[in-house]
């Protein structure tokens, strides 16, 4: 059962491959927010189209390039890099519609990033470019990568859940000097506390910075290690995400430490990451959580992650979380609210004169009883 008061697939950037795994001349599948999408390179700038064919619902992936258009397995179907029907080869009138979904597409960080927005809107802001890490004071990137049930909400909520750092991670005690700035699309926290870091505990400093809803940066600053994170959290379908973290660190001029630092860090952040997930997997998510006062900033980050949902709702196919009974007021309350309801309307559509809008109300009733958990 879904889990969550809103959409598995919020309105954002979503990382959906590397840059290496698309190359030129064939497609490339990628599991994207319940559904197939194709990747494809056409004069080096990556396209992503629906890997369903219109026609009669032929699986595009695999399909051979064919003077750069991707044919149909099925009936032999040619559509252009820009997902458009080009060639039918036994009819000489395309159809209007014939036409592969598209998807805007951004290509930074060696990372293939996709827009989503429910309502069709375009891109109002960028992932994040980080043109330091091409050059030669930083180390290649570590790849992690993990397939995780929850929503892509909790693993931003997690960022500021201070009470859980020292309790779970490798945090020595609770974080110092928090601080929250929210700026449009982007948030930054920043912490202070004192982390084991190559076997030794030192003072480290935090600085996580989200663009959107699927990508965040964290600059991890220690006495030995300055490290650079890249988390992409990816809703591939109503339950899972993909979870890729790429690690950065800053080579230090000693060969000896760097070649520390890149076999026991990645390793440890693994580890510490993995801490987490079986938490992530178990929970509930409470929208009237009970907090303390040093639990962090996490009602400000669900007020900020609001505007990545459009008001239309979900646009998915899954299943629907049910909305619990309002605080306050029991299951047996709804029911009599819902009946004397349905008493005043009838009343009101009698002395109207319209019997038939009584089977309106009813079948109105019903939908808002079964979302209220109460059939």
């Amino acid at each position: 059962m879904y889990r969550y008061p809103f959409t598995p697939f919020p309105n954002s950037w979503f990382r959906v491959a590397f840059s290496d795994g698309v190359r030129a001349g064939r497609t490339t599948a990628a599991e994207f927010l319940g559904r197939k999408i194709l990747l494809l390179r056409d004069g080096g700038a990556v396209r992503a189209l629906g890997a369903t064919c219109p026609h009669l619902g032929a699986d595009l992936s695999g399909s051979p390039l064919v003077g750069g258009q991707l044919e149909c397995p099925f009936h032999g179907w040619r559509f252009d890099s820009r997902g458009a029907c080009a060639q039918i080869p036994y009819c000489e009138r395309i159809p209007k519609n014939a036409q592969l979904p598209t998807w805007p597409v951004r290509e930074v960080n060696g990372m293939i990033f996709v827009f989503h927005h429910a309502d069709q809107s375009p891109p109002h802001f960028e992932p994040p470019d980080l043109p330091e890490l091409r050059t030669g004071e930083w180390s290649r990137p570590h790849r992690l990568r993990w397939r995780i049930r929850m929503h892509v909400q909790e693993i931003i909520e997690n960022a500021v859940d201070l009470g859980h750092f020292a309790h779970v991670h490798a945090y020595r005690d609770y974080p110092r000097n928090p601080a929250l700035t929210v700026d449009g699309h982007r948030f930054r926290v920043s912490i202070e506390s004192e982390r084991r870091v190559l076997g030794i505990v030192s003072d480290t400093s935090v600085e996580i910075t989200y663009h959107g809803m699927g990508c965040a940066v964290a600059r991890i600053r220690s006495k030995h290690v300055e490290l650079t994170a890249i988390l992409t959290p990816t809703p591939i379908d109503d339950h899972y995400l993909d979870v890729g973290l790429w690690i950065f660190f800053k080579k230090s001029g000693n060969p000896f430490l760097d070649l520390l630092t890149s076999v026991i860090v990645p390793r440890d952040i693994r580890a510490d990451f993995a801490n987490d997930i079986p938490i992530w997997e178990r929970k509930a998510y409470l929208q009237r959580p009970l907090l303390c006062a040093g639990d962090g900033p996490i009602m400000k980050i669900r007020h900020w992650a609001k505007q990545f949902y459009s008001d239309s709702g979900s646009d998915s196919d899954s299943e629907i979380a049910r909305t619990p009974a309002e605080p306050g007021r029991s299951q047996d309350q709804n029911q009599i609210f819902f009946g004397l309801l349905d008493s005043a309307l009838r009343a009101r559509a009698g002395l109207c004169g319209r019997p038939d809008f009584v089977d309106t109300v009813q079948a109105a009733l019903s939908i808002v009883s079964y979302s209220a958990g109460l059939t």
